[in-house]
């Protein structure tokens, strides 16, 4: 059954039925993405934190996800790396605060959301988690995990 619309309202393809939102917007300047997330997960890093005399002397083992809600909505039009978040720049800043010792996990995330939310004003929210692999409790255990998360559109709306 043929349908009764145009090619020109059917889209690029001829046999289309439906007329894909991205067909019309995509060249345009109407703004069509609110919120995205850049994601950094299962960086991994031998370290040097905890309560624990053992294991700030021998180390260990840990992974860092980090998830920036942003817009890069003109990153994406212009395929340009200004209008977005440099993950490199987000991956260095976590580098350097496994390599500052700490006893708590927790410090640790937090000293990474405080740095990333600094070198980039334009997040809206930012989730950091920092998993500790094979902690050192008696049992079997893969891992234990701090997250935090900061919603920055949250504060303003309390300023």
């Amino acid at each position: 059954m043929q349908s009764k619309r145009s090619q020109s309202e059917a889209g690029p393809n001829k046999y289309c039925t439906f007329t894909p939102l991205f067909y019309h917007t995509h060249k345009s300047s109407t703004k069509l993405i609110e919120m995205a997330v850049i994601a950094l997960e299962e960086m991994e890093f031998y370290a040097y934190h905890g309560y624990y005399a053992q294991e700030n002397k021998f180390g260990g083992y840990y992974l860092v996800d980090v998830y920036l809600n942003t817009n890069f909505e003109t990153a994406a039009q212009h395929d340009q790396l200004s209008g977005t978040i440099n993950y490199e720049v987000v991956y260095e800043i976590c580098k350097n605060e496994m390599l500052e010792s700490s006893n708590l996990i927790e410090h640790v995330a937090l000293r990474m959301l405080d740095k990333i939310a600094e070198n980039f004003t334009e997040v809206k929210k930012i989730k950091v988690r920092v998993s500790k692999l094979n902690p050192p409790l008696p049992g079997k255990l893969k891992r234990t995990f701090v997250e935090i998360e900061k919603n920055f559109e949250e504060v303003e709306k309390m300023l």
